[in-house]
């Protein structure tokens, strides 16, 4: 199906910070539970885990991560920045994402959207008004370190993306074509080495991931585990979270959350990134 193990488990990259030091598994509880013991037992900052299954992977909100074996990207990045935290843990996972959409967009050349807080999403050409999933991230912070993990649909058969969710896609359903997988992971570590050192410099990512993310300006419902709630996503503040501008003119800012679009008939955007998009 995807590139034979013995591609993957071989990969390290020579230049840079990230990936140096890949750590690869046949199959793992969570790629994010390896990286996060590696980080509290001295791992180097860079240190990649690159798995071809997850008995337990993990995504946000409690939710599970599920791929089958050998068709995706399942890998977790061990960060170490420097303080203060609060600045730079979301930061990170800015780049990571940024790193994903230039990835995809390279290798096999799919147009691709960040939706917040930290999803990439594809517009299906053969249904037109409707997005998928691509990819999803979770970050997780330990003492010393920042994890992020990364969820990638490479090469997962259109047949099984019903088992991963009712809005999954793949590379594979979505170009026809199998993806390299150790090229695709080549230039996503290779992306988000570029982008870590340049905030490192002092180079914000936010605006450039602000630019990249779907449905600002749109009627949105935003899901928690506790409520649910509707309005116009009109930005995200300087920390990255999203500014929810309620029916009555209050605007909240909501930290973590699931958003799906809510077309109504005062917003009709639907940002197909083939035909230009509202930002």
């Amino acid at each position: 199906m995807s590139a034979p193990d013995a591609d993957l488990s071989a990969y390290r990259r020579t230049t840079g910070r990230i990936g140096r030091v890949v750590q690869y598994a046949r199959e793992v509880g969570s790629t994010n539970d390896v990286a996060l013991e590696a980080g509290t037992t001295g791992a180097p900052e860079g240190f990649v885990v690159v798995a071809e299954a997850q008995t337990v992977g993990r995504g946000r909100l409690g939710r599970r991560w599920h791929a089958p074996a050998g068709t995706s990207l399942l890998i977790s990045v061990l960060f170490r920045p420097p303080e203060p935290l609060e600045y730079y843990a979301p930061r990170v996972t800015m780049v990571c994402g940024l790193g994903l959409v230039e990835a995809v967009g390279e290798v096999p050349g799919v147009g691709v959207r960040l939706k917040w807080p930290n999803d990439l999403i594809a517009w299906h050409q053969a249904r037109a008004t409707d997005w998928y999933k691509l990819a999803g991230m979770l970050t997780e912070l330990a003492p010393v370190s920042v994890v992020v993990g990364i969820g990638l649909n490479v090469n997962v058969p259109e047949t099984d993306l019903p088992s991963i969710g009712s809005n999954a896609t793949s590379l594979l359903a979505l170009t026809g074509q199998e993806v390299d997988r150790v090229q695709l992971l080549d230039r996503l570590l290779d992306a988000v080495d570029r982008r870590y050192s340049a905030l490192l410099r002092g180079t914000d990512p936010l605006p450039v991931w602000r630019a990249t993310l779907a449905w600002l300006g749109s009627a949105v419902e935003v899901r928690s585990s506790t409520e649910s709630l509707v309005g116009v996503a009109t930005g995200v503040d300087d920390d990255g979270a999203l500014l929810l501008r309620r029916s009555d003119g209050e605007t909240l800012r909501i930290t973590a959350g699931d958003v799906s679009l809510r077309p109504s008939p005062s917003d009709s955007s639907m940002d197909n990134p083939s035909s230009g998009s509202r930002r």
